[in-house]
């Protein structure tokens, strides 16, 4: 399902939550959100240590697996078909 653009007011998102954030271009996002102050939780198929470690130390809580129990507790979730 995509959404309309108008659709996402910016201001009411406070947590986002990242599928796939082991990647490059997910984790890349993940780190400008963090940047800017939101909270964030993210799922990885699979330990990637490298980018993991590095959103760890950044205080992101980080699910390993398929567990996506936080989902409902976002307000964006972001994804990439890659």
């Amino acid at each position: 399902m995509k959404v309309d653009k108008k659709e996402v007011n910016l201001k009411k998102i406070k947590k986002i939550f990242f599928i796939g954030v082991g990647g490059v271009g997910i984790s890349a996002l993940a780190k400008l959100a963090l940047d800017k102050g939101y909270g964030i939780s993210a799922i990885n198929d699979c330990e990637s240590k490298e980018t993991l470690d590095e959103l760890r130390k950044k205080g992101v809580d980080i699910v390993l697996g398929s567990d996506t129990e936080k989902f409902n507790k976002s307000d964006l979730i972001i994804y990439s078909v890659a």
